[in-house]
């Protein structure tokens, strides 16, 4: 018999009808990153010399320096904030404060997000499930990914098909199971659709299973640390940057990269089926959902 689970916050209500949240929301970009680049033409060139040299003559070498600093300075922190705009929604606002508590948390982020975390040996479950279920290595390279808040996949964006797919398994497994599961807006995210676990045995944020982001079709869901490495070593995911002890977040958070076609797919639901594993300790079929 399990020990008593872990006592939380109430899970998130339902929002309203079914189709409210299976409708996906609307997507104004796609997260991208910008390259920093500088173009100048002859006159621009000219100017910028002669510019230089006036600002020495007048200020003195000193300040002139500390000017010149200055402005690459002030031109490297825009182009970070634009590209942290670029990445779009997600769980601090788009501003520049935002951006700024984004920018304060960088010294503390996990300096290998493909090594797993170590299992606590008093954990519940004690084991995880993939490693029995022969999980296929994804093909080709891994997708780019950047970001913390928000943290994004880049590119291999998924399919239309299989990330609507999950959005329906993720309400009709609520639906199914719903003494044990429940279904919302992402307690980390707050734009995008998550599960949760009524009675979770592991601690996230009011039992936060998992969430799906609409603009990568990417997702980010707590595991449990033999199934991460399972995850990590076959190709399907990476660990988010915060993932480690201190934080909002919890050393099991990773990141699932987005399903490409209907073999992914089937892959990406085993490890949904984990996810649940590690936060309800029950093992609950996304095939019945």
């Amino acid at each position: 018999m399990l020990d008593t689970p872990v006592t939380h916050p109430s899970a998130p209500k339902e929002e309203g009808p079914q189709a409210q949240l299976l409708d996906p929301p609307e997507t104004t970009s796609i997260p991208h990153q910008d390259p920093l680049t500088i173009q100048l033409d002859g006159p621009a060139i000219a100017g910028l010399a002669l510019g230089s040299i006036l600002v020495v003559h007048l200020v003195g070498p000193l300040y002139s320096e500390i000017l010149i600093v200055g402005s690459a300075a002030l031109l490297l922190v825009y182009h970070d904030y634009r590209n942290f705009l670029n990445l779009g929604r997600g769980g601090v606002p788009s501003t520049f404060w935002g951006y700024l508590t984004v920018s304060r948390l960088r010294p503390f982020t996990i300096p290998d997000p493909f090594s797993p975390p170590r299992p606590d040996p008093k954990g519940i479950p004690r084991n995880g499930i993939l490693a029995g279920r022969n999980l296929p290595h994804r093909a080709g390279p891994r997708p780019r990914v950047a970001g913390i808040i928000p943290h994004r996949q880049l590119d291999q964006r998924g399919a239309d098909g299989p990330y609507l797919s999950i959005r329906d398994a993720i309400q009709n497994l609520a639906s199914t199971h719903p003494e044990r599961l429940t279904v919302g807006r992402s307690c980390f995210e707050m734009h995008d659709i998550g599960l949760f676990a009524r009675r979770p045995v592991n601690e996230t944020c009011q039992g936060e299973i998992l969430h799906h982001h609409a603009s990568d079709r990417s997702m980010h869901m707590d595991l449990h640390p033999e199934d991460i490495r399972e995850v990590l070593e076959k190709g399907w995911g990476q660990r988010h940057p915060l993932a480690r002890r201190g934080f909002h977040l919890q050393e099991t958070f990773v990141m699932i990269y987005a399903p490409r076609d209907e073999d992914e797919l089937r892959t990406v639901y085993q490890i949904i089926e984990a996810a649940i594993w590690y936060i309800t300790a029950e093992e609950i079929s996304t095939k019945a959902a």
